[in-house]
């Protein structure tokens, strides 16, 4: 249930914030999903059910969680969207970037992990420091 979803995300962040009091968590809303077979969210599949509103519902919940508790922030991306500026029935999954409406593509994980970058460097400064952690480039 989405109830339980939340739950158990602002557990473990208050565990982290428990042995990490200093520490400045991120929580990353869920990413879309979709079992329709043209990727909308707003419409049932042929068995399964739309789960969107179910996500809204479990990132609206973070969202004011993160709000309101010191040393949470919330980072949600709409970069999956083919047009995020639509009416919720016309809300669709860009293909390219999650293949099976599911799991991100490698240029979706590219453009999802620029965001997290610039959310990065909102939060804690340059992202150089950390882009390059342990000779890696990127997240």
């Amino acid at each position: 249930s989405p109830e339980l979803v939340v739950i158990g995300i602002i557990r473990n962040v208050e565990e982290i914030l428990s042995q990490k009091p200093l520490a400045q968590v991120v929580i990353n809303g869920l990413l879309p999903r979709s079992f329709n077979k043209d990727g909308y969210l707003a419409r049932s599949g042929s068995i399964k059910p739309s789960v969107w509103e179910d996500i809204k519902a479990i990132n609206s919940e973070l969202r004011m969680y993160a709000t309101y508790r010191d040393g949470v922030s919330y980072f949600e991306t709409d970069v999956f969207f083919k047009n995020p500026h639509v009416q919720l029935n016309q809300l669709q999954i860009e293909k390219d970037l999650m293949p099976d409406y599911f799991h991100p593509s490698p240029l979706g994980y590219t453009l999802w992990s620029e965001q997290i970058v610039k959310t990065l460097d909102t939060l804690i400064g340059d992202s150089s420091d950390y882009r390059n952690y342990n000779g890696v480039n990127g997240i």
